[in-house]
């Protein structure tokens, strides 16, 4: 009796064990939801006072190449409750107006960052955050119409910075202006493949991929012979992604990419652990696979 009480037991221990592994396994390899669509401009500027919507929007219509892309799409998302506004005055919250504070290591900034930052006496602030798991025609109109109201308001309220909060980059009024003009949507500012150091290990992480509702990637500990090829890779995932971003759907775990050393290669990704040191947005963890090779471009990946 005590024999059968004990295989009993050691059963069930087993099954449970097998059943906990199985769940831990599922877990670490299931995509989440997808993030919620973050667009978010800071505009540093001379003076305190946000512009009316008005004065936006003559503004907007008074520059001929941002007015032809200014259409009752964007003119509908003003309506929107999930675009917004605002006003950060320099007093209100003085940690905003410096370098550390607001942005990330890697982050892309004029030489005179600082000197800009001083000179300013607010943070006129543009939104667009969207909940819900998706990306359409609406918040496609939301960023070409918040890189718009940065242009404007810059140019109203006396602008001497503009700050991508998601791509974690900054540049003049005049420099941002000249990148809008020539595309809103552009993939070369709106996004970024960044080299990161962690610890003396050398990683790459994108920025930007929020703006289209998508998580941002980032690889494992990359070797410094691989470093070429995984920028590259990462570089062709990202503009995959922005042309389509039903790339990274909830069904979707890899991406096949173009020849590269006459190389195939594919890009898995899954959950990673969360960290606030190494990027700001929702992530997720990627590595390089060549298509027909036993071996992996990121060896120290675990999936």
């Amino acid at each position: 009796m005590l024999y059968v009480a004990l295989t009993v037991l050691l059963a069930l221990g087993l099954a449970w064990y097998l059943w906990d592994y199985i769940k831990k396994q599922q877990h670490r390899t299931a995509l989440p939801p997808p993030p919620k669509t973050v667009i978010e401009f800071w505009v540093y500027a001379e003076d305190p006072k946000l512009p009316s919507q008005e004065a936006i929007v003559e503004a907007i219509r008074g520059t001929p190449e941002i007015a032809k892309r200014f259409g009752p799409e964007e003119g509908l998302v003003f309506s929107d409750i999930r675009f917004s506004l605002g006003t950060v005055p320099r007093e209100k919250n003085p940690y905003l107006f410096q370098q550390d504070t607001v942005l990330e290591r890697d982050a892309v900034l004029p030489d005179d960052f600082a000197n800009r930052a001083e000179r300013a006496a607010a943070i006129h602030t543009i939104r667009f955050v969207a909940e819900e798991p998706k990306y359409d025609d609406r918040e496609a109109a939301a960023l070409r119409l918040c890189a718009f109201c940065a242009v404007a308001i810059a140019a109203l309220a006396r602008g001497t910075l503009v700050v991508d909060i998601e791509a974690q980059s900054a540049w003049t009024p005049q420099e941002f202006e000249r990148l809008v003009r020539q595309d809103p949507m552009g993939l070369d500012w709106n996004t970024a493949v960044r080299e990161v150091t962690e610890e003396g290990d050398v990683v790459y992480l994108t920025r930007g991929l929020a703006k289209r509702g998508m998580y941002d990637l980032v690889t494992p500990q990359i070797a410094p012979d691989q470093r070429t090829v995984t920028k590259s890779l990462l570089e062709q995932v990202v503009e995959a992604a922005w042309q389509n971003p039903e790339t990274q759907g909830p069904r979707v775990r890899t991406v096949k990419l173009e020849k590269i050393y006459d190389m195939n290669f594919m890009c898995l990704w899954y959950v990673g652990e969360p960290s606030r040191e190494r990027h700001r947005s929702p992530w997720i963890n990627c590595r390089f696979l060549r298509l027909g090779a036993d071996d992996e471009l990121d060896m120290d990946a675990e999936a």
